[in-house]
């Protein structure tokens, strides 16, 4: 029948494709390298043929007569190091910027004015003071990647503990209940998820 047919066409075709990956596979050796070409399974479970990445010209990024140095390598993961690190400073400056958006951050925003306040015991019970727009001071901006002053921390650590700094700060301040507390813990849960994520 037609069915049985295509089934033996298709061992003749899958048998015939082994034959030529064996044979491709006996040039490359001969060759000592990898080639230009080789036969793969895609993800997609169909077959294919992968060729080499090219840059710009249209010639091989890299051939087996022209390795890398060691100061090359050096170079590209250096590179690629201060890409990340950059990345997660943006990263940073996003999740400032969208708790500084948050309808409950306004009385984070700048320095507690104690005496405006009026809360002249502010200053004897919170001894590290912080807020948000010193903590965009001290990334560099509310942009990192334009950045309007020098960057003064130095680990993604010191930006995350300023921040806890803040809710902290507000904890010990403002007694359990009363509205900016609720709105400082409101802040702080909602910067942990973001700092986990």
């Amino acid at each position: 029948s037609k069915k049985a047919e295509l089934k033996l066409e298709l061992e003749r075709v899958n048998k015939e494709l082994q034959r030529v990956e064996v044979k491709i596979a006996k040039k490359r050796r001969s060759l000592g390298h990898g080639g230009g070409q080789r036969s793969r399974k895609s993800e997609d479970g169909k077959r294919g043929v992968k060729r080499k990445s090219t840059e710009s010209g249209g010639k091989s990024a890299m051939t087996s007569s022209e390795p890398m140095s060691r100061e090359a390598r050096r170079q590209v993961m250096l590179k690629e190091r201060n890409r990340r690190v950059q990345s997660l400073w943006g990263q940073c400056a996003t999740i400032l910027k969208q708790l500084k958006q948050n309808r409950n951050a306004w009385p984070f925003h700048k320095p507690v004015d104690w005496r405006t306040l009026g809360i002249p015991d502010y200053p004897k019970i919170v001894k590290m003071p912080m807020d948000m727009q010193t903590v965009a001071d001290k990334l560099g901006g509310f942009d990192a990647k334009c950045k309007e002053t020098p960057r003064e921390y130095k680990s993604l650590l010191e930006f995350r503990d300023d921040l806890r700094l803040i809710f902290d700060n507000c904890q010990l301040y403002n007694p359990v209940g009363s509205d900016v507390r609720q709105m400082g813990d409101s802040l702080a849960d909602l910067f942990e998820k973001k700092w986990q994520n």
